[in-house]
């Protein structure tokens, strides 16, 4: 597998993102999407492999389907460490802890079923904002990693 992080296209990416969204794909889905070229994955690999996480795990509401499709890829792109490598595994760890703090900074909390209580009816509103600020903050963690 390819990876491509040194041709990452902000715009494209969050067009992609969106783009996918408003095609039919869910916010996990979506998001991995976005950063799939940079991923080396294919369209279909990436909405396969982001599959489970919708709707905050398949559907139960937990932590953000955006938020884990954005998970994914920082764990293609910069999850390099292997068994037993405890200093890698941190620095990833802390990766991911930053991605979710500017995640939450924007959307007021990690979980979809809290997101979405802010007004149901605008789910799709809020879930579109999900997954434009899942691939921002995952973006804005590559270019300072």
């Amino acid at each position: 597998m390819k990876l491509m992080t040194d041709k990452l296209d902000r715009e494209a990416c969050l067009k992609r993102a969106q783009l996918a969204f408003s095609s039919g794909y869910h916010c996990a889905q979506s998001a991995l999407i976005a950063m799939a070229p940079a991923c080396g994955l294919e369209q279909e690999e990436a909405a396969k492999l982001a599959a489970s996480f919708g709707g905050g795990v398949g559907g139960m509401g937990e932590l953000c389907g955006a938020l884990n499709g954005a998970c994914i890829a920082l764990g293609i792109l910069k999850g390099d460490f292997g068994p037993g490598d405890l200093e890698g595994k941190e620095a990833h760890y802390a990766r991911v802890q930053r991605l979710a703090d500017r995640f939450k900074e924007v959307n007021g909390s990690l979980y979809c079923r809290d997101i979405k209580r802010e007004d149901p009816a605008e789910k799709k509103k809020y879930c579109t904002r999900c997954v434009v600020s899942a691939v921002e903050a995952l973006l804005d963690e590559l270019e300072e990693a």
